[in-house]
């Protein structure tokens, strides 16, 4: 009898863990993600530059579409080495005809717009037919406030991951971070 409760309560949870996977196929069909690639990039958290670790999160979704920025706007087949700005404005810009209503929107950065000033970034950013979701990978003084702000106007959420303050696996807190913001939300 109680082999069978064990071997019912596997069940359940292989059956939950199915329907996450498919929940999370399904979100990517609208997933975008707009990558910062720009020089702070290169900084090293742990044994790998975050550069590295943003490579290896992104392969666990593989029917996102990826666009990335640094002082340019590129669609991305595979990450370039960091360089640049943070031109973030550009960005969006630069993303507005890839996008529509039903886009999942992350953006993944570390840092600040270099290419305007933070309200015109968010005035901007609240121009785009989607809501800004936010990966941000920093501290409170680097700019968490204007990411979260930004998430916010934009009808958007917001993750900090903070790599100072953690004994984090990096690759491992994004790859969790992009699918807390791609799956939907639950009521």
């Amino acid at each position: 009898m109680h082999d069978i409760i064990k071997s019912k309560i596997e069940i359940l949870r292989n059956i939950e863990k199915l329907r996450k996977v498919k929940e999370l196929r399904k979100a990517q069909e609208n997933l975008v993600l707009l990558l910062d690639c720009s020089g702070s990039m290169s900084e090293t958290v742990g044994e790998k530059r975050k550069i590295d670790h943003l490579r290896e999160a992104i392969l666990h979704f593989p029917t996102a579409k990826i666009y990335g920025f640094n002082s340019s706007f590129f669609p991305i087949e595979t990450v370039p080495e960091p360089n640049g700005l943070t031109a973030m404005r550009g960005a969006f810009i630069n993303l507005t005809p890839y996008l529509n209503s039903n886009t999942n929107l992350i953006l993944i950065s570390d840092g600040l717009p270099t290419d305007a000033d933070e309200e015109e970034v968010i005035q901007t950013a609240k121009t785009l037919p989607c809501p800004v979701n936010i990966l941000f990978i920093g501290a409170e003084n680097d700019g968490e406030g204007f990411m979260k702000r930004l998430a916010a106007e934009t009808g958007g959420s917001e993750i900090t991951i903070n790599p100072q303050q953690l004994e984090i696996n990096l690759n491992l807190a994004l790859t969790e971070g992009i699918k807390r913001l791609a799956l939907p939300k639950r009521r």
